[in-house]
């Protein structure tokens, strides 16, 4: 009997230690972080000025995600007596796999370029978000921006890009418009890499982008 309680308890004992290893070994690892422009690693080569930043931890260990612009550059057409401005912006994606040095996981460069009316480019803030929509404990950052060389109420070109552990994938499309006497309906392009993509993230993808460009 004494040998029988004592076996009982090993095995008891066993269990309890493979369920904590099985629930170690499960447990989330997505955590958004506080992110400061005065504190992220100044090890991180960018181009341009830091406007907006994401922080967070995941499989890949401690995540960065800058978007930064160059300041717009103009030059004077005399024989037309007009002025063209061009502008660049970038997006980074840098991850430390915990360790201490940071590896650039992803990049992208954008630009409106030799515009004669006016410019637009806008990083949509409400929806530049880390997400981990598939529960792969990789963090998906979905960057929404705007793009445009008009002068008068038109659609903007409109782009998505998400980028999840060095992948990226990409909707675009027009914006709607809706003034008095003017009422033009959103386009969206899903591109093809979204084919590689598992579901749930096209899904989100795609009503972020019907929300940002007024698709109903």
């Amino acid at each position: 009997m004494k040998y029988s309680i004592i076996y009982i308890l090993l095995i008891f004992f066993l269990s309890s230690c493979s369920k904590q290893q099985e629930k170690i070994a499960t447990e989330p690892t997505f955590k958004m972080l506080e992110f400061k422009k005065s504190s992220f690693p100044s090890t991180l080569v960018y181009k341009g000025s830091v406007v907006q930043g994401l922080h967070w931890s995941d499989k890949n260990g401690d995540n960065y995600f800058l978007l930064t612009e160059e300041n717009a550059t103009e030059k004077f057409d005399s024989l037309n007596d007009m002025y063209f401005r061009t502008k660049y912006w970038h997006g980074y994606h840098f991850a430390n796999n915990k360790s201490s040095d940071y590896k650039l996981l992803r990049e992208f460069t954008d630009f409106v370029k030799d515009c004669e009316f006016d410019l637009v480019h806008e990083f949509l803030a409400d929806y530049f978000t880390v997400t981990d929509n598939d529960k792969n404990n990789i963090g998906e950052v979905t960057v929404i921006y705007l793009k445009n060389c008009v002068s008068d109420v038109s659609p903007d070109d409109i782009i998505l890009l998400m980028f999840e552990n060095g992948s990226k994938y990409a909707i675009k499309g027009l914006t709607s418009v809706n003034v008095p006497g003017l009422s033009i309906k959103g386009e969206r392009k899903v591109d093809a890499s979204f084919n590689s993509a598992v579901p749930v993230l096209k899904e989100y993808a795609i009503t972020m982008f019907d929300r940002a460009a007024g698709i109903k």
